[in-house]
């Protein structure tokens, strides 16, 4: 009784929650590129390049944020299964996610 009314309504709507959550994660690292981007050169200010380099990886992070919440909602669907679409994205998301520093460390340094 208690197992099918958590399956019904209690996992759909975690699934969605966790989605909505990830979503708004990505929404805020495409703000904060936007804003290096975007708003300091219209404003006049010219930002350096390391910075604007450290926004466009940003970027990354919210592709990394983007196929987890994808992963996450599609593993949830069927708790008990793990598909090939969930490993895949799972993969995606660390390699977007491991990609900033990668980048900082092998051609920056």
């Amino acid at each position: 009784m208690i197992s099918d009314f958590l399956d019904r309504y209690f996992l759909p709507a975690f699934r969605w929650l966790a989605l909505g959550i990830c979503i708004a994660v990505a929404l805020n690292f495409v703000a904060y590129w936007w804003y290096w981007e975007v708003r300091l050169p219209a404003w006049g200010a010219m930002p350096s390049r390391s910075e604007t380099l450290n926004a466009r990886l940003t970027l990354f992070w919210a592709g990394a944020a983007l196929a987890f919440g994808a992963a996450f909602f599609e593993l949830l669907k069927v708790p008990t299964k793990v598909h090939h679409r969930s490993v895949a994205l799972f993969s995606l998301a660390v390699a977007f996610g491991v990609t900033p520093y990668l980048i900082r460390r092998f051609l920056l340094s």
